[in-house]
């Protein structure tokens, strides 16, 4: 999908400008689902513009290109053609949700799940919104196993240089409920490991949208999977919102988040003007979070690195020197600059670690 622009012009500011433009488009999606739900433009308007300041999707604004950017943006459109019930759309971008990343299948089936404890029989006009749920989990299993066996055969499986769940022990992101079940002790000095940083992130998954998602808790399952991989986890990068990994979470928090809003807009005792103020109150609070996360001395930031300009023109004029033909081997903040060579490699970064 990204491939034909990128091939106009292939350079690593070709890939910013097409991230950005995929992160923005999810503002537009997320103002369609809005509408569709709350039949209003005003509250519309409004959510789209807390998608645009949430700490969730200004943190892929701030990282570098991923997969997972695709995925937060492509999800966003699979939920809203689900609730509007265009199925032909759906399924399209539903299989493009699917091929951003393998592990894309995990939330989309408890998405699957979600959409199928949630169907009332109001809404229900035919057999679609049972059938169709059904349909997503068992394509999504089936493409998780095959994505899974395929790397196997291709030797691509491999233990993570992060170790990321050192503390629980587990090897990979699969085995991380089995190790939970297996050994809670582990699972609790896991889940309690930088217990500052995980309830910051959890404040910061929750609070930009005054915890709305909370009166609709059927639709916290999708986001359930990755919550678990982040929180039992002891690498910093999976519970910090200025990486990709948010990517996971943020389309199914402003589905909740939606939601719930529709369900204090359908008391009989809130007034309109308070709905106003509840709206005002959340794009404060997600503008504050955001401003604070990005501040380059706040340790939950760590991967937003303070910028020295001189040093990179410095670089940028070294990378100049290099001939366009040659091979080259560059630590990980250096390497996008020259990821569009055939013979470029990377060092991990010492946070890997």
């Amino acid at each position: 999908m990204v491939l034909p622009f990128y091939a106009l012009y292939p350079s690593v500011e070709t890939l910013f400008v097409i991230h950005s433009a995929i992160i923005a488009l999810g503002g537009i999606v997320t103002y369609k689902l809005s509408y569709l739900v709350l039949k209003n433009e005003k509250y519309a308007l409004m959510f789209s513009v807390l998608y645009f300041f949430n700490p969730l999707v200004l943190g892929q604004a701030f990282s570098s290109f991923h997969l997972e950017d695709l995925f937060m943006t492509l999800m966003m459109f699979t939920i809203y053609f689900f609730i509007k019930g265009d199925w032909w759309k759906y399924f399209v971008f539903l299989a493009l949700t699917l091929m951003t990343i393998e592990y894309a299948a995990i939330p989309v089936i408890f998405f699957g799940i979600t959409m199928l404890l949630t169907t009332s029989r109001r809404e229900s006009s035919g057999r679609n919104r049972i059938l169709i749920p059904l349909i997503t989990i068992s394509v999504s299993l089936l493409y998780f196993f095959l994505a899974q066996n395929m790397q196997l055969a291709l030797g691509l499986v491999k233990a993570g240089i992060h170790q990321e769940w050192k503390i629980l022990g587990a090897n990979s992101i699969t085995e991380v409920p089995l190790r939970i079940l297996e050994n809670p002790v582990a699972a609790l000095d896991a889940l309690s490991y930088d217990s500052f940083h995980k309830t910051f992130y959890l404040l910061m998954v929750f609070a930009p949208v005054l915890f709305l998602p909370l009166l609709k808790p059927a639709y916290l399952i999708p986001i359930s999977p990755w919550l678990v991989t982040a929180l039992f986890s002891n690498y910093l990068a999976y519970y910090v919102v200025f990486t990709q990994y948010p990517a996971f979470v943020a389309p199914f928090i402003f589905l909740g988040a939606i939601y719930g809003f529709r369900k204090i807009a359908r008391s009989k005792n809130i007034k309109v003007a308070h709905l106003k103020k509840l709206v005002s109150l959340a794009f404060l609070i997600a503008v504050t979070l955001s401003l604070f996360a990005a501040t380059p001395r706040v340790e939950t930031t760590t991967y937003l690195a303070r910028v020295k300009f001189q040093h990179a023109w410095k670089l940028h004029e070294i990378l100049g020197l290099v001939p366009s033909s040659a091979s080259i081997l560059a630590q990980d903040n250096i390497f996008p600059h020259v990821s569009d060579r055939f013979e470029a490699y990377t060092i991990p970064s010492p946070s890997w670690e």
